[in-house]
């Protein structure tokens, strides 16, 4: 499936026990080097095998000619840590560089996954400032004028960890954004001995516009919101504890568990919304809508089985739904 269907090589060459082996690692389309560099395993005193990798090449001749400004014509990719027999795993240095990406990262796990420290910084930016096509698998092109990520968290310095996701100029053929934002915190800790992870969560879009005139008047411009959750060991769920979505005119909230995450997947909470002007979802709904209304639903369901057990109720005024028994009555 590679552009131009060329020949392609792809070749891994080592030897010697996985206490000091050393691998060759090459990528040939058309009898050309695309891709080249070395894996190396070294085994260590204290029982722990360290690891690296530095891989290099122009992988650009391997996509489509649009995603050239994306890669460039040098990609590498470099690894270092060190994996111990008991599960710990301190992957020191991960490095990932294109034209138009910047990614650096380091990850130190205890012997049962819960994170010690981790930080990762990335940026996705065309070196002239124009737009990026991102190389995604989507039906539709998606660009960016520039996207940034910055995670973190240090179990010395304390439980807090932090994150920042910042994307701005996204534009689809269907959808645009000028700003899309979520600022995340929360605590990793064992709580009576298990496993405990907490999130608390900004988002902001602004300047939304779907081409479609229908979404863009049910969805508005602008859409803000908050949310709160947690992860215990222990009994294989996830908290929400409350979700907030609002926009110009309308609002939502959600609270609940997901449950059975190692087996049957189950679903159980409360929704709440509250439209100031339905007529801004007729396009959507393909009835004229009319008055304002306050709609509650609570219970349960499984998205594996399909089953579910909701009650619902909806509290308005002047509402009209198109449909001339419902709205008589």
């Amino acid at each position: 499936g590679l552009p131009g269907s060329p020949s392609a090589a792809l070749k891994v060459k080592g030897a010697g026990p996985l206490a000091d082996f050393a691998a060759d690692v090459a990528l040939i389309t058309d009898g050309v080097d695309r891709l080249a560099g070395k894996v190396t395993l070294t085994g260590q005193q204290d029982g722990a095998t360290a690891f690296g990798a530095v891989l290099a090449g122009d992988l650009a001749p391997l996509f489509l000619p649009e995603y050239a400004e994306f890669f460039g014509n040098a990609v590498s990719l470099t690894t270092k840590g060190q994996r111990w027999p008991d599960g710990r795993l301190d992957l020191a240095a991960l490095g990932l560089t294109a034209k138009a990406l910047h990614l650096n990262g380091a990850l130190l796990l205890a012997a049962d996954g819960l994170p010690q420290r981790f930080h990762l910084t990335g940026q996705i930016a065309a070196p002239d400032g124009s737009a990026v096509l991102l190389p995604l698998t989507t039906e539709q092109p998606v660009k960016v004028d520039r996207a940034e990520l910055t995670l973190g968290y240090d179990a010395t310095q304390g439980e807090g960890w932090s994150a920042d996701v910042a994307l701005s100029g996204l534009n689809r053929p269907d959808f645009r954004a000028s700003t899309l934002q979520i600022v995340g915190s929360g605590r990793i800790a064992r709580v009576a001995g298990a496993r405990q992870v907490g999130a608390t969560l900004r988002f902001t879009a602004e300047g939304l516009e779907p081409t479609d005139a229908a979404a863009a008047r049910a969805l508005g411009t602008v859409v803000w919101g908050d949310a709160i959750g947690y992860w215990r060991e222990g009994d294989g769920s996830v908290t929400l504890s409350r979700m907030n979505v609002a926009g110009d005119g309308y609002a939502a909230f959600v609270s609940g568990t997901v449950s059975g995450l190692a087996d049957a997947l189950e679903l159980s909470g409360r929704a709440t919304a509250k439209v100031a002007d339905l007529s801004r979802l007729s396009g959507v709904a393909g009835q004229p809508l009319a008055g304002a209304a306050e709609i509650a639903l609570q219970g349960k369901g499984s998205p594996i089985t399909g089953a579910f057990d909701l009650e619902g109720s909806a509290k308005g005024q002047d509402m009209r739904v198109g449909v001339a028994e419902v709205d008589n009555l």
